[in-house]
């Protein structure tokens, strides 16, 4: 897609998403996710989760259909003030539709996640980006440009509520004649959910801000090359982020059963595989972000590399801010999650006029965006001190050799060069961390066979083959 659309559009394409995402948000009112915990812990005290999943899925309607009747209303003015003019306003009647497909589609993930059905998330998730991003591919290939590419998103959403929502029917029954109930759970989430709704709202202004600065600072074009690297970045925070996901559930059900050792031991188990995992995908990518923005994106977005190199690089540092901002979440500390995430934006933002004049808007951005996930790192870590027991021992040895790694395959990078040697500079780098993880001792081979069972069997083999090359004993 990026290949073929141009940059400006993928500005435009930049600018809806972020409608659509705060459509999502706004239409929650913070319930999916508070559903999440309110699911596993009825699961885990034996009482009746049914309300709440009917609640939740009557609060995305009503909410859903607000936002998108406004944003149909002002669609002329919202598009002049972001989208440079009303020409445009044909993506604001598609985000007003993506809204109410995708926040279905959010609702229904999250009561799933909350009944600890992951096999039915993880189906629909993979089908929907098929079915959706397949649309957006032969749209933009039949020269439907930018709108391709959005219908692509609507077509997503569309399809992953109807797959999600079918799973969600045969795991359980909801029927809708107690209104009263309903009503009366309702009402219960959202008044409980406002101070999520809050902290989703800081969530989105913390991954957003950067976005909505360049909008005013920096041309669509300029826009779409940082969102590029943005993008190509994000597609590793996918590990972080789904493990701190699928712990949620069990967060929920050890706190509804105030087993709060139980949750500090997860967070002391779980942080030491994200820092044998995350820290090597990260700075990998920050060493090789020019070959994979040209084989990925294309030659047009080489000039995206010093970004991605500067997300990568933040990125290993701060595996673990999904897992810790699920701790606070699940423990009631929305205050301390929002006050962290606005906290760490306005520190970052007062050195903004220091760097961007210096280093120019993008380049200067992406660091502003760096050292505010570092800041959020370390404001979590206040936090939850008293609530996680982080393995920093691994995490240290993980980023040792990751630095090691790192640094090996960029050298070698510049000795041998050309985007069609990525899967050399990757094998070169896996053996290489491979050594590393050896020499530091960071694995013992009961953690592989723990590793290996995540995977089916014919992988689980082949995890447990390389788990004998990797282990000290």
């Amino acid at each position: 897609i990026a290949r073929g659309i141009s940059r400006a559009e993928m500005g435009i394409a930049t600018i809806t998403n972020l409608l659509i995402t705060l459509g999502v948000i706004l239409s929650g009112a913070g319930v999916p996710i508070s559903s999440i915990r309110f699911i596993s812990e009825s699961i885990g005290a034996g009482s009746d989760y049914r309300p709440l999943i009917a609640a939740s899925i009557l609060t995305r309607a009503i909410l859903a259909a607000l936002y998108s009747a406004i944003l149909m209303v002002f669609a002329d003015q919202i598009a002049l003030l972001l989208l440079g003019s009303t020409s445009n306003v044909g993506f604001l009647y598609l985000a007003a539709i993506g809204v109410v497909a995708t926040g279905f589609a959010s609702t229904f993930y999250n009561a799933l996640i909350g009944l600890n059905r992951m096999l039915a998330v993880c189906l629909s998730y993979v089908f929907s980006a098929l079915v959706g991003y397949s649309v957006g591919v032969l749209l933009v290939i039949e020269g439907w440009g930018v709108t391709g590419y959005v219908l692509g998103w609507v077509a997503n959403g569309l399809v992953g509520s109807l797959v999600s929502g079918a799973s969600l029917a045969r795991a359980v029954s909801l029927s809708l004649n107690d209104r009263e109930e309903i009503t009366k759970t309702m009402r219960a989430l959202i008044a409980f959910s406002v101070p999520v709704l809050i902290t989703n709202l800081a969530a989105y202004a913390f991954n957003c801000f950067d976005i909505f600065m360049l909008v005013g600072l920096a041309s669509q074009e300029d826009l779409g090359m940082y969102s590029v690297a943005k993008k190509a970045y994000s597609v590793i925070t996918m590990i972080p982020l789904n493990v701190a996901m699928a712990l949620f559930p069990y967060y929920g059900e050890r706190h509804g059963r105030e087993e709060l050792g139980a949750i500090r031991a997860a967070t002391a188990t779980v942080s030491k595989y994200l820092s044998l995992l995350y820290p090597p995908i990260a700075l990998g990518l920050s060493a090789l972000a020019e070959p994979v923005l040209v084989v990925f994106a294309g030659e047009k977005y080489a000039g995206s590399t010093p970004m991605l190199m500067i997300f990568g690089l933040f990125g290993a540092l701060t595996a673990f801010v999904p897992m810790m901002g699920y701790l606070l979440i699940t423990y009631g500390k929305t205050r301390q999650y929002m006050a962290a995430n606005l906290a760490s934006i306005a520190c970052a933002l007062s050195l903004a006029p220091i760097l961007i004049p210096r280093l120019g808007a993008l380049t200067g951005m992406a660091l502003v965006r760096g050292l505010a996930l570092a800041l959020l790192l370390a404001f979590y870590t206040l936090s939850t001190r008293n609530l996680a027991s982080a393995d920093y021992r691994a995490f240290a040895k993980g980023l040792t050799g990751s630095v090691i790694m790192a640094l090996s395959v960029y050298l070698l990078q510049t000795q041998l060069h050309g985007p069609l040697l990525l899967p050399l500079y990757v094998l070169v780098g896996a053996a290489i961390y491979g050594l590393c993880v050896r020499a530091l001792r960071m694995l013992s081979y009961d953690d592989v066979i723990l590793l290996a069972r995540v995977f089916p069997k014919p992988i689980e083999r082949f995890v447990l083959f390389i788990g004998k090359l990797v282990t000290s004993s």
